[in-house]
């Protein structure tokens, strides 16, 4: 059988952030840390993972290509969100533009340009036809880019962000990780998401 899966999204949140320095998973079924929040629904188009190359061609004197040096690499994500709700809010503009008051279950929420807010992002999805989980990290991650915002009785409203990827600790740009729905011990018993190993 052809080991081929499309993207499903992971009924617990596909796209979940936090606050610059929070511990990050490593493997695609531990629970993530309590200061991930989701920010909901995505739109149809899920998630989109994009790369910029820019590669400096060195020619020979028959201008022939001797030597080919990548001069930049620029990695993002790109999603849309759904809801309007604190977290995708806080994402979109950023954290100190949004206030919440529980009380009068109302949102204040200011539009700037991005803020350079950095923050660590994850994004699980379920990968039908191989029955596997894949969990993206991105340790350092701020939004960079927006879409337009249209408020009207036609389309839902949505909140479009594009991020760009940083360089981690181990100098990459994204950790990914794909294991099977339900993992296997060393001894070979199924494992339940969450539970120790």
């Amino acid at each position: 059988m052809a080991d081929v899966a499309v993207a499903k999204k992971n009924p617990a949140g596909v796209l979940w952030w936090a606050p610059l320095g929070t511990p990050l998973p490593e493997n695609a079924h531990d629970k993530l840390n309590e200061a991930f929040h989701s920010v909901g629904l995505l739109d149809e188009d899920g998630v989109t993972y994009g790369e910029d190359n820019d590669t400096t061609k060195v020619a020979d004197m028959d201008g022939e290509t001797a030597l080919a040096i990548n001069s930049s690499h620029e990695e993002t994500i790109k999603f849309t969100m759904l809801e309007t709700n604190e977290y995708s809010l806080k994402l979109r503009f950023g954290s100190e533009n949004v206030i919440i008051d529980a009380a009068k279950e109302s949102i204040h929420y200011s539009t700037t340009p991005p803020t350079g807010e950095k923050v660590a992002l994850v994004a699980d999805i379920l990968m039908a036809g191989n029955d596997r989980r894949k969990r993206t990290v991105i340790e350092v991650a701020s939004v960079t880019d927006t879409e337009e915002r249209q408020e009207h009785a036609a389309d839902a409203i949505t909140y479009g962000v594009t991020c760009t990827a940083y360089r981690n600790s181990q100098n990459h740009f994204t950790e990914n990780y794909i294991e099977p729905l339900k993992p296997k011990t060393q001894s070979g018993a199924v494992v339940a998401p969450g539970e120790s190993h």
